[in-house]
């Protein structure tokens, strides 16, 4: 926790907001600390807050109509977080330290987290993916409703938490003066930006929509900003006063907005130069901002410790403004996503004017793959995506008074993954027949497209099931596994066949992955060829490799069982001495004839005797 004393100079008369254009969201009577705003970009209408009356209640407010009539959300609610297109959905944090959701609007509300005491945030990237700061740190990839510990290999505290417009796996948390960063889900955190000398400490980070890769991280006095989604950050500027809020205005990636104990500063240039906002008389500070779109112009809210503020910023354009692309740039997805484009505009688009490009090919509504719901554009291929890069461009579309959209132009791409990953060496390999049991295992994989890794795989014996980060199985980066039967539980049985699955999945950021399954087998036997057998277990076959028949010689009687070289019995024969027509068949007493059907193809075989160790290879070929 952050202590910070503030020292109110008596000829400050003209803090934080200075021009009437600020004006009160809540009525003058009535008092309200307020700690938390937060708006839908896309949604003008609706504004959430949350503080404390004058009476001391603590409570999560919302309005439908920008703070004209306003009704209670949670009662004895504090910290929440939007989702960033349900307008119905909110979680929250009650004053038991509980993490609530409600999609009703607040008319019911669930606990989806039993402590929280730190922050919730959504994924920009994927609304299923939801980060939480507590004791822990928590990730859920369903919505809510499971959560899985996201620590990983973190062992600082940090109750602070900004989740990525870019992929449901990226976020951000940061304690004192570093900040740490995680691309695969919380398994790993980075240190991607410290400084011991600054004697300063994070205050507050933001993102915006407009541009994944850019986020701000104010500390106490200094501000500090990445382009690269953390790779690189640059000192933007150092104020005189205590930073407290900051926003990145989601549809203008260079605008930023910051307050601090001076005042209200923005930077419309990512954070070049920065000038002192206008604001009206009232000497108390602002905790955060929240910023829509209104008829084309920016409408902003203003935290403060004493009540709501609003005020009407530039305008953007009297047209429908594109406020959401999916999927988004650069994102990787399944065959059958659908592309969708949001727009804000008071007075509601006309789909009859719209029109896009999918991979250079125009589109209108009164195609069957374009259609519109509400201000949102959608996009349903008639077939499975064929490309392994899809771009799109808005062409145009106009509001109902035929005010013409500014974004017309927009282009962006995404990639589709189609193939599954690729087993590329399993060490034992399949049909191996062997009288030295192997210690263990190697294999190793890829993916071609989204890519894969430690993490998306597992290896089974049908008795035991492993991972990563089982006992007894080491990775080498992300596509080399070395398991190690003995101490992983995997038993090899001298004389039964043993048979392995391996199962590898890619990583899309939106839809569902493709998945490869992959099964062999091995069998260890108890010397065949080196100890005399019993009669039963003789077992001879002839010619070998061969190209049309051959005569496998056993005891008469013994069941013959040929499999494959992934396991699969492909013909059982039964060694009793009489004549058969069949294609494979019993010529003499004990001998039988394997002709293998036209499904069968060139390749090893084993050939065993059902309930003895007696096996050996052959090899058809066609």
């Amino acid at each position: 926790m952050i202590t910070r004393i503030i020292l109110i100079v008596a000829v400050i008369s003209t803090a934080v907001f200075a021009q009437a254009d600020w004006e009160p969201v809540l009525p003058p009577s009535s008092y309200w600390d307020v700690n938390i705003v937060g708006a839908w970009p896309d949604s003008p209408m609706d504004i959430v807050f949350s503080g404390y009356s004058d009476t001391g209640d603590m409570g999560i407010m919302i309005s439908a109509d920008t703070g004209l009539t306003i009704d209670t959300l949670l009662s004895g609610g504090n910290g929440f977080t939007l989702h960033p297109t349900d307008h119905n959905t909110v979680i929250a944090m009650d004053s038991g330290r509980r993490l609530l959701e409600t999609t009703d609007r607040g008319a019911t509300w669930t606990t989806i987290l039993d402590t929280c005491y730190g922050m919730a945030a959504y994924s920009g990237a994927d609304p299923d993916v939801i980060w939480v700061t507590s004791d822990r740190i928590f990730r859920s990839t369903d919505g809510g409703a499971s959560f899985a510990d996201a620590t990983g290999d973190y062992t600082g505290y940090s109750y602070n938490i900004l989740a990525s417009y870019e992929s449901g796996d990226i976020a951000f948390i940061w304690e004192g003066s570093d900040i740490y960063r995680t691309t695969n889900g919380g398994i790993n955190w980075t240190l991607v930006l410290s400084d011991s000398m600054m004697f300063e400490s994070v205050w507050m980070m933001a993102n915006t929509a407009a541009d994944p890769d850019r986020i701000i991280a104010a500390y106490d006095y200094s501000v500090y900003l990445t382009d690269d989604g953390g790779d690189t950050w640059v000192a933007s500027t150092t104020f005189v006063e205590y930073n407290w809020g900051v926003i990145a205005d989601p549809f203008d990636a260079d605008f930023i907005v910051l307050s601090n104990d001076e005042g209200i500063f923005r930077s419309t240039d990512w954070g070049e130069n920065w000038e002192m906002w206008p604001s009206v008389t009232m000497a108390d500070y602002v905790n955060n901002f929240a910023v829509t779109l209104i008829g084309g112009a920016r409408k902003y809210y203003a935290a403060t410790t004493e009540g709501l503020y609003k005020r009407t910023g530039e305008i953007v354009s009297e047209g429908p403004i594109l406020t959401g692309k999916f999927p988004p740039e650069n994102a990787w997805v399944s065959v059958d996503t659908m592309v969708s484009l949001v727009f804000t505009d008071i007075d509601g688009i006309d789909p009859s004017t719209a029109s896009i490009e999918v991979d250079g090919v125009l589109y209108t509504i009164s195609d069957a793959e374009l259609s519109s719901a509400g201000d949102t554009l959608i996009f349903r291929p008639s077939t499975p995506w064929d490309d392994d890069t899809i771009s799109v461009t808005f062409i145009g579309v106009e509001d109902v008074l035929g005010h013409a959209s500014p974004d017309s132009g927009e282009s962006w791409s995404f990639y589709i993954d189609k193939t599954p990953p690729v087993l590329d060496h399993r060490e034992p390999d399949s049909g191996l027949v062997t009288a030295t049991p192997p210690a263990g295992a190697v294999i190793i994989f890829h993916d071609d497209g989204c890519g894969t890794g430690a993490d998306y795989w597992d290896f089974t014996d049908g008795t035991v099931t492993l991972g990563a980060y089982s006992i007894g199985v080491i990775m080498a980066g992300e596509d080399t596994i070395y398991v190690d039967f003995s101490s992983s539980g995997v038993i090899i049985t001298p004389g039964d066949t043993t048979y392995f699955t391996f199962r590898a999945w890619d990583t899309p950021d939106i839809g569902e992955p493709n998945i490869a399954e992959f099964s062999w087998w091995i069998l260890v036997t108890t010397g065949i060829g080196e100890t005399e057998l019993p009669e039963i277990t003789r077992l001879s076959v002839l010619p070998n490799p061969f190209n049309s028949a051959c005569r496998i010689t056993a005891q008469c009687g013994a069941e013959i069982e040929i499999f494959d070289i992934n396991g699969r019995m492909v013909a059982e024969i039964l060694a009793t001495g009489s004549e058969s027509a069949k294609l494979s068949s019993t010529t003499a007493s004990g001998v039988c004839r394997w002709q293998p059907d036209k499904s069968i193809t060139s390749g090893v075989y084993l050939i065993r005797i059902k309930g003895t160790n007696a096996a050996t290879k052959i090899i058809y070929m066609k």
